[in-house]
């Protein structure tokens, strides 16, 4: 504590003239928010919060007192947001970007919303401050950024995504969030350079149209919708990662189906690039997928390979989709060093989906993936 004039001195609690206890201190704090609130009972109320001085998602999700002051705001003010703290790191430590998130978790089941206040702000790191408020924003959050202005604005702000379709995941240093309108990707501060498979074609807020990002630590990206279909078809509809999908009927040639991650267990990588989503197997593998809960589907589609943790020259597979019992796409059969082939199957009618790696001859470090792969459902 300081006197005011810089010096620090000692806090003594008036009540018991003893030093100030950390318990003591939430406590009054919550009790003056309280007597605030219950004065003003209809005004917005916003608490300005050093989010790392409640300790954290742990005991701020804990401690009744810091409970009882979140209840009390409508908005907890976090000053520098994620885009204007260096401070934050990677991982999941304590200063972490990923519990900073599980803080504003903790602050949002308060029924309390947040808000960042970012200031001096590049084009790029208003994109980074934007993508994160869009990981985290549940209808109740704000954002203000200290460099925009009406002469000076940032055209991400006029941005309308839609409906959120889920919660954000987070996988390896990635963040994601999928979106009505688009989705939403960051890259955690210290993340080397990657290369980001996209399940289609999506706009940059540049206008750009892309089928891949390149992210850095510290970078986001905010997309918009997806490419029009191919030959002007008709599309829409609810997609799915199949990952995310139980199959009914399950064969791997080895070990066990990596769920988001390759059959040995590592991030998929195709080619050199790293995908977020998708099926690690090994040959002979089947993957069995019935498309009536799902309303119906119209469309499936996906990048293959050979996964890249697999040593040149190995691996010899080929990649198969079978409708109903029929077979829909076929790849070339493909080793490690083979380039990515893109999948795009019309599955219209069709009430079972089945996806199938097939070998020849030896099946040592028969890896393949199925990346990136979606359906597009009625629901």
């Amino acid at each position: 504590m300081s006197d005011g004039w810089g010096n620090q001195v000692a806090p003594i609690d008036s009540n018991t003239g003893q030093l100030m206890s950390w318990t003591g201190w939430r406590s009054y704090i919550a009790t003056f928010e309280q007597q605030i609130r219950t004065a003003f009972p209809n005004k917005t109320l916003i608490e300005n919060v050093i989010w790392y001085s409640s300790g954290g998602s742990g005991v701020a999700g804990q401690d009744p007192y810091i409970q009882a002051q979140f209840r009390t705001a409508n908005l907890i003010n976090l000053e520098r947001g994620v885009a204007s703290d260096t401070g934050l790191t990677g991982g999941t430590g304590f200063w972490s970007v990923y519990n900073f998130f599980n803080f504003i978790d903790t602050v949002h089941a308060t029924g309390a919303g947040v808000n960042f206040e970012e200031y001096q702000l590049s084009p790029a790191g208003q994109e980074y401050g934007l993508a994160s408020w869009l990981l985290i924003s549940n209808g109740l959050d704000s954002l203000g950024d200290g460099t925009a202005t009406p002469a000076n604005w940032f055209s991400g702000y006029s941005l309308d995504l839609g409906s959120a379709l889920g919660p954000r995941t987070y996988n390896n240093g990635i963040f994601q969030r999928n979106f009505a309108g688009g989705m939403v990707l960051l890259a955690e501060p210290g993340l080397g350079g990657r290369t980001i498979g996209l399940p289609g074609a999506f706009q940059r807020l540049d206008g750009s149209w892309v089928s891949s990002v390149y992210l850095q630590g510290s970078q986001g990206a905010v997309l918009i919708g997806s490419a029009p279909p191919p030959n002007g078809g008709g599309g829409g509809g609810i997609t799915h990662y199949v990952s995310d999908l139980t199959p009914s009927y399950e064969v791997n040639g080895w070990g066990t189906v990596g769920v988001n991650l390759s059959v040995g267990g590592n991030p998929i990588s195709v080619a050199g690039t790293q995908y977020a989503h998708g099926l690690g197997v090994h040959a002979f593998s089947e993957l069995d997928y019935p498309l009536a809960p799902l309303g119906g589907c119209s469309s499936f589609t996906a990048t293959v390979g050979v996964d890249d943790e697999v040593w040149w020259g190995l691996g010899l597979v080929q990649f198969q989709v079978w409708a109903d019992g029929v077979e829909a796409w076929a790849s070339s059969w493909m080793d490690k060093g083979t380039p990515a082939q893109t999948v795009s199957v019309n599955l219209t009618g069709v009430q079972k989906l089945v996806l199938l790696v097939a070998n020849n001859g030896p099946i040592s470090w028969d890896h393949g993936d199925w990346a990136n792969p979606i359906l597009t459902c009625a629901r």
